[in-house]
């Protein structure tokens, strides 16, 4: 049961991290390269309705595992990663929404081109982009703390068991 539980909390981890990763790097700046408003919220759209459950999925996945691991006797480390992923949850819950609503509407609330069409879509871009750096940071973290664990010697990685 120990080494399912590593599993899944290394392998959940850094599918959450390495997917907000991704999003932050590459899929954010590749938006600006769009053309057109509307494609760019139409592309925005998409990534987020295809990315949101991966996400929900490994970083709960994670964050329940790397919490049973430090509650049936494992290292602080797992109760700090697992709270750090666990705190994702809520964050997005209460603040990307300050993002996402307004970002989500737009495309019925503006013209499709024009200066003051791209000042506000690439406003709130940014703005969803800072949110989600943030999602991003604490993923890194997160799965960070595990391998630092590893790492150290402290055990092997459940892969070499």
């Amino acid at each position: 049961m120990q080494t399912a539980l590593e599993w899944s909390s290394l392998t959940n981890t850094s599918l959450f991290a390495g997917s907000a990763l991704y999003v932050s790097l590459a899929a954010v700046p590749g938006l600006y390269s769009f053309p057109s408003t509307a494609v760019r919220v139409q592309s925005w759209e998409s990534m987020i309705k295809h990315a949101v459950w991966f996400q929900r999925v490994t970083s709960a996945v994670g964050a329940c595992s790397s919490l049973a691991l430090w509650y049936r006797g494992g290292d602080q480390t797992f109760l700090y990663s697992g709270l750090a992923l666990a705190a994702v949850g809520p964050f997005t819950w209460f603040l990307m929404p300050l993002a996402n609503k307004p970002l989500a509407s737009i495309s019925a609330s503006i013209p499709t081109s024009g200066a003051p069409a791209e000042a506000q879509l690439n406003s709130l871009i940014k703005k969803w982009s800072w949110f989600h750096a943030v999602r991003t940071v604490v993923g890194c973290a997160s799965v960070g703390l595990l391998f630092k664990f590893y790492i150290d010697g402290h055990n092997k990685l459940p892969l070499f068991k």
